[in-house]
């Protein structure tokens, strides 16, 4: 009896090792998905490359002009609503501020994207394009200020390991308003790494349950 107790007590010993070991392994599984890393792109090619079929594409063609306090648009799975004080623009060919000097916010749901790509600029009140400096900032905590020469070269991507739940466009400054057209958000393609940990993850989950499944009953 006393030679059962401590085969059960051996093996009780054995399932809080596997228990351990998996635990260890989500837990570093984890940490480095949490551990935000973002690779920013400057063309829609290279940036559109690193994205999973099924994205949401916009291009704020449809529609008559007109302004709101935000407009909220879905697909595929993801959401975002656009926000601006007092109120969002859309001139039937790009969206954006509907006074100048303010703030732009995009807001995600539903499936938070990982990766975010569009023509961000500045344009005047004519609607013409502005060669002037844009600021944006990640949920993730990445800030990005570049100036585009044209509409052209104001094209951004962001790819994160982490998922995306806002993009802010700061203030412009004086007579200028944020603007935004080609948004695209989706989910990035996994990095090598990622699936290397995971692997390695399965591997010694898999080793630790081999080793408990010996032991004696």
């Amino acid at each position: 009896m006393r030679h059962f107790q401590d085969l059960s007590g051996r093996k009780n010993v054995m399932n809080l090792q596997f228990k351990a070991t998996a635990a260890a392994v989500i837990a570093l599984v984890a940490t480095g998905a949490t551990r935000a890393t973002t690779t920013v792109y400057t063309d829609s090619a290279s940036f559109l490359a690193q994205t999973q079929p099924g994205g949401l594409f916009l291009d704020f063609t449809q529609g008559a002009v007109d302004s709101a306090p935000s407009f909220t648009y879905s697909g595929g799975g993801y959401s975002v609503t656009m926000s601006a004080a007092p109120s969002v623009f859309r001139s039937g060919s790009f969206i954006g501020n509907n006074l100048p000097n303010e703030t732009f916010t995009l807001t995600f749901s539903g499936t938070l994207p990982t990766a975010v790509g569009g023509n961000f600029f500045i344009t005047n009140i004519t609607d013409a394009f502005q060669a002037v400096p844009v600021t944006l900032t990640l949920s993730d905590g990445t800030v990005t200020s570049y100036t585009p020469a044209s509409l052209t070269t104001a094209y951004w991507g962001f790819v994160s390991t982490v998922p995306i739940a806002s993009l802010v466009m700061a203030a412009p400054g004086a007579s200028r308003y944020n603007s935004l057209d080609n948004l695209t958000i989706a989910t990035a393609v996994p990095e090598p790494g990622t699936y290397l940990m995971m692997a390695l993850g399965l591997a010694a989950i898999g080793v630790a349950r081999v080793r408990a499944s010996r032991q004696p009953a």
